[in-house]
């Protein structure tokens, strides 16, 4: 992936000579004239999709999410994920492992007395398959619960604590293009 940076500082002109000196095509500002605002910071990003042009809240902003599990006894649950869930991962150093997360991802907000609490729930196409997976590995669940949006257990971690897990029965949305 090619990148270069510019800022519109007074027209067009000057955008188009800062592209000229960082080797970078014009034909994303002409693509999206929209950027012409007075002092707009732009990115052009050549992609498979071609040269574009963006500005910030106009795409190419979020290219994943990052969740985390906190646990009193992180290296328990991070063999979990790993060697009984069958979660892909890289280790970053140390034995810290980041977990690949499936593409079918997605965010809701709910309301809520208080700001800064997030959740963390896996799902599944079969609620009864997985739990009775778990189960034959020694993995304590919940018993399945149909909740109308979907059929939740909470899976018990080995550090003490719980993961969500349900198969939703809601409209899905699409992917988030990045």
């Amino acid at each position: 992936q090619v990148e270069a940076a510019a800022t519109i500082a007074r027209s067009r002109s000057l955008l188009i000579f800062a592209l000229v000196l960082t080797g970078v095509s014009a034909s994303a500002f002409v693509q999206n004239p929209g950027l012409s605002r007075r002092g707009a910071a732009v990115r052009l990003v050549n992609n498979e999709r071609g040269l574009i042009a963006l500005r910030g809240g106009q795409g190419g902003m979020i290219t994943g999410a990052h969740s985390v599990i906190f646990s009193k006894d992180a290296e328990a649950d991070r063999a979990f994920l790993r060697d009984v869930i069958g979660m892909p991962n890289v280790d970053v150093g140390g034995g810290w492992l980041i977990f690949g997360l499936p593409k079918e991802s997605e965010c809701a907000v709910h309301p809520s007395e208080a700001n800064g609490k997030h959740e963390l729930f896996l799902m599944t196409d079969d609620i009864e398959a997985l739990t009775k997976k778990l189960a034959d590995e020694g993995v304590s669940c919940t018993p399945p619960d149909d909740q109308g949006f979907g059929i939740m257990t909470y899976i018990t971690l080995p550090g003490g604590g719980s993961l969500g897990v349900y198969q939703p029965r809601h409209a899905r949305p699409p992917p988030m293009d990045v």
